[in-house]
């Protein structure tokens, strides 16, 4: 299933230890390949229909550019990482295209909507990206965290 494939590829380049051991930013540098950054945005506990509550974190994966003097992200992904070992794409951004911010859930007037096209895409993007990243060289294991 792609949840646990997501979660494999985010184990591979050590992003599951960075969770597990606090780290709250930290990046990666592969010679010839943009930078990669990882960032936690939020923690917290979410709750099942049956009362089932589950613990995630959502980070953030990005490469980036500079387009005079801006830093420009080649993609920006928000993921959701959850305790039993299943990743979801929440939303991908694409600096300097002419697409917005594309999310896999919306809220709307209190009632959250799931847009299964764009979840589906978000996350396929996203299995193939971490491969690309694990190919290119990037690790994140062992990583330090960076005071910034």
């Amino acid at each position: 299933m792609i949840y646990e494939e997501l979660y494999q590829g985010l184990y591979d380049l050590g992003i599951i230890d960075l969770i597990a051991r606090g780290v709250t930013y930290a990046k990666s540098q592969s010679a010839g390949y943009m930078d990669l950054v990882f960032e936690v945005s939020a923690q917290g506990t979410s709750t099942t229909p049956e009362g089932e509550e589950y613990k995630y974190t959502d980070i953030y994966l990005a490469h980036y550019w500079e387009l005079n003097g801006d830093l420009m992200s080649d993609p920006l992904m928000m993921v959701r990482v959850w305790e039993y070992e299943m990743a979801e794409a929440l939303s991908f951004r694409q600096d300097g295209l002419p697409i917005p911010i594309i999310y896999s859930y919306q809220t709307i007037e209190g009632v959250r909507y799931v847009n299964t096209k764009a979840k589906k895409q978000n996350n396929e993007f996203l299995k193939i990206w971490l491969r690309n990243m694990k190919n290119q060289g990037h690790t994140l294991k062992g990583a330090q965290q960076i005071v910034v």
